[in-house]
């Protein structure tokens, strides 16, 4: 491959796009065997240690039906449906039953993408919001709709396992879109060779994907539950498939529920056995209220009755752990599980660019198995010498790699928001310098606190004679695979957290990149072919960087992770064995911070109830403590507010060409007595919203076009806002089960 070059010297701004001028060298490079992936965090959560009744409603042409799963077909006449039951009440009556029964996690499911049945389930979601999990034809169209109509799930099969094969980019996408702790995978079964198969398409459509403990654990990284349907057994009555339940009971390492073939209280003792206590169940044809003998009553008066508790570590038997950075406070933790109380547990940890080799010490010599993933060579290109202005620089390599290289999208990452919108700018301030005849350039930038919907712009094909050139943060790093990129341009800084335990600040600093970090920004380049990276800074500076960034329990607040530890039962917290030790003085004032909350006693020890209160809610240890003394000021709402809000990231969007009209905007809603009661404010102002919309019509899209609206003309941002809302549903419950 011949030399290139990068502009270090003159700039365009002022002048035409200037030719090369300091040449570059070049090497082959392979990225290490590890996948890269739209993997979120982690996947724990918790895991119900008795078997819980979820409430469902089958929806077939509107109605709300039981049916047996193996007849359905796509025939216009249904000569060969069996119908159980047809009820004469609505999905939204169901809805509301459940909802005042108290029962949660229940599955809304559209047997059929009729217009009758979409609408019955919008009712529904409606009826019971945040109540209900909704599946049926569900696709990266229409989820995040469905969520917004209140679902606080969404189920997909279809969608992810076409054609008979599982599309893996789909289910990263989808992912990316609405997160993983909003999606439920259904991999309901049919037998086939001795062998559980998913089935698709009503379940009469076998893929070649096969239930078993690999296939659970892989997808468990992506999905927040499974649902399973025995499809053999569904709706017949003939018993549970307890080879099916024992399956799940063994090898799900995220929680799980089981449908099919409940007909007595004994099947329930069996699902209870056979899945070690940890596997749920949904009862459908067997229920009074669905025609069938077993009392819907009884079930929701003992099983509402349950309470979910925080994660429950001695009834898991393994528990997967999926990073895309080094979340060492998790693996701390789960160290702490692995203690003696809790021998029997096995850690999954799976990665695409941590180092296997001190995770495999610090796990007592595991085994670490590297997989090959699907991946292109790709050329790395450097400068001679560094680049004084990495915008400046960044910008004109788009130009030239646009002119000089061939066809291919480009990915330019940058550390934050404010320069993806100043280079962005910059690109369209010279597009007219380009030669006539050439291909344009479309820019599309990508970043955390962009709307979803500007953000999937990013995957959707380049329109015809256009290049595409995205520019990222660290999102594009690991989060996200976008299709067509064949070009990668790294300045090689990222933007990191630092913390000061002497001043318990948190600051946000631009600091050199990783060899780590480098490598799998390189990699981008050669997902679909044939590669080239351009790094904005000489070889030898590479030599310089550190192997790895810095891991997070280096740089964040402990006071969290040291009071998990000491539920779990760990008093020598400065003993205490760490993946990264902290600084002293770091878990000194994390102990300070406890002990002033009264979460700890004089001597360390976990206080009782305070304590053990706030240890059972997933929140930070501020947060806690304010929702526990909300209780006292009889402010509790409020309280749940401030905190639903605080936890979804910024609220207000300001785009740049309507800077002052997003601050006007902001300053309606602002109140002197500060930011937080600010953000009480703008809920309630979008509840307000809502209500007035539900008074003048029933249809759920009408009512969610005025929300948007709302939103637009406020500069909120919707997704922000909806989520929001979720968070305060999910914590009022919380909350509720706790104290």
């Amino acid at each position: 491959m011949g030399s290139r070059t990068l502009p270090n010297v003159r700039s365009p701004l002022s002048s035409p796009i200037p030719p090369a001028s300091s040449p570059l060298r070049n090497h082959r490079w392979r990225v290490s065997p590890f996948p890269s992936s739209t993997r979120p965090s982690r996947c724990l959560r918790p895991i119900e240690c008795a078997v819980r009744f979820r409430p469902c409603i089958d929806i077939h042409k509107g109605k709300v039906k039981q049916i047996v799963g193996s007849t359905l077909r796509d025939l216009t006449e249904e000569l060969s449906l069996i119908t159980n039951f047809e009820s004469d009440k609505s999905p939204a009556e169901f809805a509301s039953l459940y909802k005042q029964d108290g029962l949660t996690g229940g599955h809304v499911i559209m047997l059929g993408a009729d217009a009758a049945s979409q609408s019955a389930a919008r009712q529904a979601l409606r009826a019971y919001h945040g109540g209900l999990q909704v599946g049926g034809g569900i696709n990266l169209e229409n989820a995040m709709s469905y969520l917004e109509e209140g679902a606080s799930h969404v189920i997909v099969t279809s969608y992810v396992f076409s054609d008979g094969k599982m599309n893996l980019e789909r289910l990263k996408h989808l992912v990316h879109m609405i997160g993983k702790q909003r999606l439920i995978l259904d991999l309901s079964c049919r037998k086939k060779d001795g062998k559980y198969a998913i089935v698709t398409d009503r379940w009469q459509k076998f893929s070649d994907v096969f239930l078993d403990e690999q296939t659970l654990e892989f997808l468990a990284t992506y999905a927040d539950e499974f649902l399973v349907h025995g499809v053999d057994v569904e709706g017949k009555r003939l018993g549970i498939d307890e080879e099916l339940v024992a399956l799940l009971g063994c090898h799900s390492p995220i929680p799980v529920t089981y449908a099919g073939g409940v007909t007595t209280i004994a099947d329930l003792e069996r699902i209870k056995t056979a899945g070690k206590e940890r596997v749920d169940v949904t009862v459908g044809s067997a229920l009074d209220i669905f025609g069938g003998d077993l009392a819907y009553k009884e079930f929701a008066r003992s099983r509402s009755s349950i309470k979910q508790q925080n994660f429950d570590i001695a009834n898991a038997n393994k528990s997967v752990v999926s990073d895309k950075e080094d979340k060492t406070q998790s693996f701390s933790t789960l160290r702490a599980c692995q203690g003696a109380k809790f021998t029997s547990l096995k850690l999954i940890i799976m990665s695409a660019s941590l180092d296997a080799r001190g995770f495999s010490e610090y796990f007592g010599g595991a085994k670490a198995v590297h997989i090959q993933g699907r991946q292109h060579p790709v050329d790395i290109l450097y400068t001679y010498q560094p680049e004084p202005d990495y915008m400046d620089a960044t910008l004109i390599t788009i130009f030239q790699i646009h002119l000089e290289e061939g066809l291919g999208d480009i990915l330019a990452f940058f550390t934050g928001q404010e320069e993806i919108e100043a280079v962005g700018r910059l690109v369209h301030e010279h597009i007219h310098q380009l030669p006539e005849g050439s291909q344009q350039l479309i820019t599309v930038p990508i970043y955390s606190s962009l709307p979803s919907e500007q953000q999937m712009n990013a995957f959707k094909p380049d329109p015809y004679g256009f290049c595409k050139v995205i520019l990222a943060t660290n999102i594009a790093e690991t989060s996200v695979t976008i299709p067509g990129i064949k070009y990668v341009i790294y300045p090689g800084l990222v933007k990191a957290r630092s913390y000061n335990p002497v001043t318990g600040m948190e600051l946000l600093i631009i600091i050199p990149t990783s060899k780590a970090q480098a490598l799998q920004r390189s990699g981008r380049a050669g997902w679909e072919g044939p590669g080239k990276c351009f790094r904005l800074y000489p070889e030898r500076e590479f030599g310089k960087l550190v192997d790895s960034a810095v891991p997070e329990i280096k740089w964040c607040i402990l006071s969290n992770v040291v009071q998990q530890l000491k539920a779990l039962g760990v008093d020598d917290i400065m003993g205490f064995d760490f993946m990264k030790k902290p600084s002293r003085m770091a878990i000194v004032k994390s102990l300070e911070q406890l002990l002033l909350l009264g979460a700890l006693t004089d001597d360390y020890k976990l206080s009782d109830p305070i304590g053990r209160q706030m240890a059972r809610l997933p929140l930070d240890p501020m947060y806690s403590k304010a929702l526990i003394l909300a209780g006292e000021f009889k402010c509790m709402e409020e309280m749940l507010i401030v905190v639903a809000m605080l936890s979804v990231g910024s609220i207000f969007f300001f785009p740049r060409k309507k800077m002052e009209e997003a601050k006007a905007a902001r300053k309606r809603f602002s109140s002197p007595e500060g930011d937080h009661i600010s953000l009480v404010n703008v809920y309630r102002a979008s509840a307000e919203c809502l209500e007035k919309s539900r008074a003048a019509t029933s249809k759920e899209k009408t009512i969610e076009k005025a929300l948007n609206k709302w939103c637009r003309e406020n500069f909120i941002n919707y997704r922000s806002l909806r989520h929001a809302q979720d968070v305060h549903s999910h914590q009022d419950y919380e909350v509720a089960i706790s104290f």
